[in-house]
């Protein structure tokens, strides 16, 4: 946490006056604490939008409190939130700010609970926690600043949503987390974010950075028992604060903060569905654009135990359908996975489709597995004249996300990515991917080599399609 046992000097209050840094110092000075070192980089920072790897104990709440305390504008009423993926694990930095607030003699009132709960101080501020699980709490008022608490643990959407909240008064974001796995969006954000991007940046807050609590730092006998007993991953992660790169991704190229951007249908062009059926796995109906070179997904079925007659009720029943399947509508092209056509003792997913709705999905007969892949890393390639690659995904598209390692697996909360085959020790064997926790991105596939061919000409350039 802090240095208790010191108090900020009076040169190192007026060098922070000067840098502009008043009321960190004034905070610091009455709440009596030192920062440590790695905090210091922190609290100093001038970031919008700031991201912190934590190893347990390491002090991201009390850093994250900090964060907000020093952020007010004492003069004027201001509004802020804690954010959890559930309201308990807001507590820890609501604790941290109703004894801050309390010792400053800022304090008004504060709920007892956290489910949800308030802190209100003497100028009118309001501190309230919500709850990612409850995506209505994530809407309504501008808000000048928010703390995202064990963010690691909250999806990508309800950041997005927080991004959303503070554009109105120039907030700012603050997410504080221990990394599970590095798979998802945190760990992504942190790596893209270490050297600053633009209003964001990412800090690493080991464990031993704490010295209230291992006094020797790095050398720390707690410290190095951990390391000695725990795997070497896990320590990295919950320790070191730092992720470790997951071996055996298919798509290693894959990056959160470049491919999953909110998307919005656009009803005066074409949708492009691509489908991979299936049913006691899952089955995948990704529905894209394509606006200035790039193709954009914005919706998606992503379902198991469903027949396509269950689908085609969904899909009628989609805000955009009537409009994109309309005769004078912009019009919808269909792509399933060659196996989409075979019987399994009845009506293929094709000629149910045709049979029920009059719309033809085209097979493609592709080439092989690793050539259909191909053609995804080339379009997940970011263009530097654009400033873009050449797909993205709205985040609400758990299901191909999670297939990317972005999101967990939507059926059971899992982590299930699409990788190489793997022996016990970790190394990649065989020259094909294993053919599972990958229905999003086989669409996805199938429908980008029918919609530009292979990336490279292999004799014909283009795939013969077979109208059904």
């Amino acid at each position: 946490m802090v240095i208790a046992d010191k108090v900020l000097s009076e040169a190192a209050v007026a060098r922070l006056i000067e840098e502009g840094y008043g009321v960190l110092a004034t905070m610091l000075q009455m709440l009596k604490v030192v920062p440590t070192k790695e905090q210091w980089k922190i609290l100093r920072s001038l970031r919008r939008i700031m991201l912190i790897c934590g190893g347990v104990r390491g002090g991201k709440s009390f850093v994250l409190s900090m964060i907000l305390m020093s952020r007010m504008d004492w003069r004027k009423e201001q509004l802020f939130w804690l954010v959890g993926q559930n309201y308990p694990l807001t507590k820890p930095e609501f604790n941290y700010l109703v004894d801050m607030t309390s010792r400053v003699g800022l304090l008004k009132k504060a709920s007892k609970r956290v489910d949800p709960g308030y802190i209100e101080l003497k100028n009118g501020t309001l501190i309230e926690t919500k709850s990612a699980d409850d995506p209505k709490s994530l809407v309504g008022h501008a808000v000048d600043g928010v703390l995202g608490c064990e963010a690691s643990q909250i999806d990508l959407d309800s950041y997005y949503r927080m991004i959303e909240r503070v554009a109105e008064k120039r907030g700012w974001v603050a997410l504080g987390g221990t990394m599970e796995r590095s798979l998802g969006w945190y760990p992504k954000f942190f790596q893209a974010w270490r050297n600053g991007t633009g209003d964001s940046q990412s800090f690493s807050l080991p464990s031993w950075t704490n010295l209230h609590i291992f006094p020797e730092g790095r050398e720390d006998p707690e410290i190095l028992r951990m390391e000695r007993e725990m795997p070497p991953d896990l320590f990295s992660e919950h320790v070191a604060g730092e992720p470790v790169a997951p071996s055996g991704l298919v798509f290693p190229e894959f990056r959160p903060d470049i491919h999953i951007k909110p998307v919005q249908y656009n009803p005066d062009l074409p949708v492009y569905m691509w489908v991979d059926p299936g049913y006691s796995d899952a089955c995948a109906y990704e529905f894209f654009q394509y606006v200035n070179g790039q193709m954009r997904g914005f919706h998606e079925i992503y379902e198991r135990g469903k027949i396509a007659l269950d689908v085609i009720d969904i899909c009628r029943r989609l805000p955009f359908w009537k409009r994109t399947t309309d005769t004078s509508g912009p019009g919808l092209i269909a792509t399933e996975d060659i196996y989409g056509d075979q019987h399994h003792h009845m009506s293929s997913v094709a000629e149910v489709w045709l049979k029920e709705t009059g719309i033809v999905l085209r097979s493609s007969k592709v080439r092989g597995i690793n050539d259909v892949n191909d053609r995804i890393k080339y379009t997940l390639k970011f263009d530097p004249l654009t400033e873009e690659p050449g797909v993205v995904f709205d985040p609400s598209m758990k299901g191909i996300l999670s297939n990317f390692g972005a999101y967990p697996d939507p059926f059971d909360g899992q982590t299930r990515v699409y990788r190489w085959k793997q022996d016990r020790d970790g190394q990649v064997y065989g020259n094909v991917p294993e053919d599972k926790h990958n229905h999003g991105i086989k669409a996805l596939g199938y429908g980008l080599v029918d919609r530009f061919g292979y990336v490279r000409s292999m004799g014909n350039s283009s795939i013969k399609i077979v109208q059904h």
